[in-house]
């Protein structure tokens, strides 16, 4: 058997051992190892991260491959459960779980690498990118949606980590996703998945067929899969086990009347709620919020919202190549996908709204005079399913259509140049049908037509409440009259040309060959989201939407070289230019990557790296039209004033308080510039034991960000009091303080209602540069695969990653944001996953666990603790032919960690009480797979 061939790489370092052994090594022996190498060299491959093909699959940069085999018995559902269950994907990320705490984008899937933004990582399909999703992550961001990759057709996944833009250009700075589909198969294999949620619900059925053939010069792959999955509902979970007030949560502000400015409640009186308790399941009850009030609310209002988003999806794929002679073939690749998903956010919700107001951002149109109590008021209620008529009566539905098509001819020119070009274009559109109460009629039948203005001349309308309705459950026919769907359809496109043209051979050097690669390409991009006529008018209760359109051109120029210095080094070096032209400017940037692998022996490799990269603004950041949207926050400024502390901001009147905000995108935000460097070792004794042991830093300028209302309130307090929560002090006069102050606007203390004065009145946020982001990490990985005769085959692998340090500040010269001890990052200072594989006869068993570390919790008060979840898969073999798998994911089904301060009075986090931004709280899920070759 051939020993397996290694890439190696030196740090600086090592410098001084290289040269002496190059200048000790004379000119016969170096002929000599030149032939030898000839005589060991592997068929060459494409390898993620190299325009060059190579015989070694690592280079100088980490690279991590998931596998086919992997995929099925590791208990993945998809890829997103694949990618954001590796160590190295610490972030925080939106998925179908946060559907209660409001998403833009509930329907699509990500993930962060090292607890970096989502788009600074790039996602590839077969080497080439796919389209943007077209609604905008987190409100004002783009994403590459991971939802609609059929899984059954990945032949592996490649995550290269570290700045990769010298080869791909935009977006790779945190590293190289790359998801390679089958392109030779042999045969038909039909198969068959079944099964659901050990807590109820979540039912799910897979049907798929791949298959491939050739004929001659003409071959093909296929895959048609059908899919359906049933939901996974809050009261499925185990927070079933969290609702007798765990911690002293609170029930729901389900019927909830309150002073505004003192946000102390009126109270109904236990008869008042009488007629409300058999809603929500008859758990709607007469209940007390602390140092507020009294109102009526239920443990289980959010019991409905959904986990697990409903879908039901059909993929197609079609890989064809036809060999036009022995040096040259075409190929066209076309993947395509249709997806209807359904998901519930939670009960609908009505609050008064003064329709008239939409427009003025006024953070009292929420208010109205109570001719009744003569007071100012606000009165709110939620929609009990008893109610709607259903527990989906207001499910928002998300269809999309996605297609990735491309077409192209490779081949070899004469003296040793081979050539791809191809044409790539990848699409998705998106319908989301979302049903939302109206403002009007809900106005007029709580509060019945306006009865003039308050005494006191301040212009707030006037209204005697109709209380027997407003504590009256409605019919299903009633709550039909006062919704209607909001509409809105959505279009990203991306489309370009590319050359390679590469020569593993264009000259010798006595340590071996020289290889070059070039590249050309140009293209062009566009989205479309408009927003609903309705919503800018204010005829959908408290909701408000976002909108924008752009297109952007582009082109690139590049190379790479492979450079034999020595036998035993080689250094690869790769440039390339990239220029983008829109919103009538142009801009251009340059980077490169430098990278040297050192092999003083075959079983050991030692490697480096340095490199830039950019990501180009966000299509969404530059081109998204004036946007609001309705949030909460804490006055921190105010409570701050009151006394309270961060140990008891929960019960400040003004935490939590809904708030008003205003977003807009920037034409002159500038590129996003990154430097990267990173050394390892890569020690492979035998043919079955490698291990891999890698630093990397990686340091962010210019990065574009919108700060989250929360966060300009925090430090519009810190800069107006001088002092965080912490004791660190904040200059009034610096530009982080002066930035914040003009961002939140407060109605001024000679106001003509006095009770406003002081007051928030709206946070204006959009995209801007900020000054510099860093970390350091290490990653290790390691297989080993043992050979016991009659007792079976063993193989081991386990991956971990620990964030050293990830600093962050806004602008130069004030303090560095600690991320990891920050509430607003919640990444994971480490994470650990390993596996055991133990085939015997025809039984394959295989246990997969995931060691998550610690994190912040919510409030950023506190650590959550370590949690461990545990898949298991076990295969029989019928025939060569035939088998069937059982997988069982989260086997023990344990809980994610109940984050304490999220169930507190002023609860960000709705049930079940943990954080879905960073943990898979599903539970346990299983399926029954059969499999038959044909």
């Amino acid at each position: 058997m051939k020993r397996k061939l290694l890439v190696t790489s030196v740090a600086t370092g090592l410098a001084t051992l290289v040269s002496m052994h190059a200048f000790a090594q004379s000119a016969t022996d170096a002929t000599q190892d030149e032939t030898k190498k000839k005589e060991l060299r592997l068929d060459t491959v494409t390898v993620t991260g190299s325009l060059i093909p190579r015989s070694q699959v690592e280079t100088a940069s980490p690279i991590i491959t998931i596998t086919s085999q992997e995929l099925e018995t590791h208990g993945y559902r998809n890829v997103y459960d694949a990618l954001k269950t590796m160590p190295v994907a610490t972030g925080s990320v939106q998925d179908s779980q946060i559907a209660n705490l409001g998403s833009f984008t509930p329907g699509a899937t990500t993930v962060s690498l090292f607890g970096l933004d989502p788009g600074f990582t790039l996602i590839l399909l077969n080497g080439h990118p796919l389209a943007d999703y077209p609604l905008p992550y987190n409100g004002n961001q783009n994403i590459t949606d991971l939802s609609n990759i059929p899984v059954e057709m990945v032949d592996h996944i490649d995550i290269l980590t570290g700045a990769q833009s010298s080869i791909y250009g935009s977006s790779a700075i945190a590293g190289v996703v790359n998801i390679i589909l089958k392109k030779k198969m042999d045969g038909m294999d039909l198969s068959f998945r079944g099964g659901g949620h050990g807590d109820g619900g979540g039912g799910n059925e897979r049907l798929q067929i791949t298959g491939g053939k050739s004929w001659g010069n003409l071959s093909l792959a296929y895959s048609v899969s059908l899919e359906n999955q049933d939901p996974i509902l809050v009261r499925q979970s185990f927070w079933k086990d969290r609702t007798a007030n765990p911690l002293g949560t609170v029930a729901g502000r389900d019927f909830l009347q309150v002073e505004p400015f003192s946000a102390q409640y009126f109270d109904p009186g236990a008869a008042a709620c009488a007629p409300t308790s058999g809603l929500f399941g008859g758990t709607v009850q007469y209940t007390q919020r602390p140092n507020s009030g009294f109102y009526c609310g239920s443990n289980y209002d959010f019991g409905n919202s959904t986990l697990l988003n409903e879908s039901k999806v059909a993929n197609g794929y079609l890989n064809v190549t036809y060999r036009l002679n022995d040096n040259a073939e075409v190929y066209a690749e076309v993947l395509g996908s249709v997806t209807k998903q359904k998901l519930n956010g939670g009960p609908a919700f009505w609050s008064y709204f003064n329709q008239d107001l939409v427009q003025s951002a006024n953070t009292f149109s929420g208010v109205f005079w109570d001719n009744t109590r003569q007071d100012f008021e606000s009165i709110q209620r939620y929609f009990a399913p008893e109610e709607m008529g259903s527990a989906d009566a207001n499910d928002d539905k998300i269809y999309t259509r996605q297609y990735d098509v491309n077409v192209g001819v490779r081949g070899d020119f004469s003296s040793g140049w081979s050539y791809d070009l191809y044409y790539n274009r990848s699409q998705i559109n998106t319908r989301d049908s979302e049903p939302w109460p109206l403002t009007a009629p809900l106005n007029n039948y709580y509060l019945g037509a306006q009865q003039g203005v308050d005494p006191y001349g301040y212009g707030f309308p006037a209204y005697t409440p109709n209380l027997a309705n407003f504590y009256k459950p409605i019919t299903p026919a009633q709550f039909a009259q006062f919704t209607d769907a909001i509409q809105s359809t959505s279009v990203s496109w991306e489309q370009d040309l590319h050359l390679t043209v590469t020569n593993t051979e264009l000259f010798h050097l006595p340590a071996g060959s020289v290889g070059l690669a070039g590249i050309a390409e140009v293209g062009n991009q566009a989205f479309n989201n408009p927003v609903d006529p309705r919503l800018l008018a204010g005829d959908f209760n408290n909701r408000t939407g976002t909108q924008g359109a752009g297109s952007r051109n582009r082109y690139a120029i590049g190379g790479e070289m492979t450079i034999p210095v020595f036998s035993t080094l080689t250094a690869d070096v790769s440039a390339r230019y990239d220029s983008y032209d829109f919103a009538g400017r142009t801009d251009g940037k340059a980077t490169y990557k430098m990278g040297l692998e050192y092999r003083p022996v075959d079983t050991l490799l030692l490697r480096a790296n340095y490199a830039t990269a950019f990501r180009a603004p966000d299509m969404l950041y530059v081109f998204q039209g004036n946007s609001g949207f309705f949030t909460t926050g804490n006055d921190y400024y105010l409570c701050r004033q009151q006394g309270f502390t961060q140990d008891n901001l929960s019960t400040c009147p003004q935490a939590n308080e809904s708030l008003f905000s205003f977003y807009h995108g920037s034409k002159d935000l500038k590129d996003i510039t990154a430097k990267s460097y990173g050394y390892g070792v890569v020690w492979s004794p035998s043919a079955k034991f490698d291990i891999k042991l890698d630093y990397t830093h990686i340091g962010i300028s210019n990065e574009v960000e919108t700060q989250t209302p929360d966060q300009l309130l925090q430090t519009e307090a810190n800069c107006r009091l001088g002092t965080s929560f912490g004791g660190q002090a904040f200059d009034i006069n610096s530009a982080l303080c002066q930035n914040a102050l003009s961002q939140v606007s407060r109605y001024p203390t000679d106001f003509n209602f006095p009770q406003a004065a002081g007051q928030l009145q709206y946070v204006t946020t959009f995209p801007v540069n900020i000054a510099d982001e860093h970390l350091d990490g290490v990653q290790a990985n390691a297989t080993y695969r043992m050979d016991w005769g009659r007792f079976g085959n063993m193989a081991l692998s386990g991956q971990y990653y620990i964030e050293l340090n990830h600093e962050q500040r806004l602008d130069p010269g004030d303090p560095f944001i600690d991320l990891l001890h920050n509430y607003n990052s919640y990444e994971l200072k480490s994470k650990t996953s390993a596996s055991a594989s133990w085939a015997i006869d025809k039984w394959t068993a295989t246990v997969f666990g995931t060691l998550y570390g610690k994190t912040i919790n919510f409030a950023g008060t506190a650590t959550n603790g370590r949690w461990a979840q545990f898949n298991t898969s076990l295969q029989y073999d019928f025939s060569e032919k035939a088998s069937i798998l059982l997988t069982v994911n989260n086997v023990f089904n344990r809980q994610p960690p109940l984050d304490f301060e999220s169930t507190g009075p002023s609860s960000a986090l709705p049930p079940p009480y943990y954080n879905p931004l960073v943990y898979n709280g599903l539970g346990r899920l299983y399926w029954l797979e059969y499999k038959f070759h044909f």
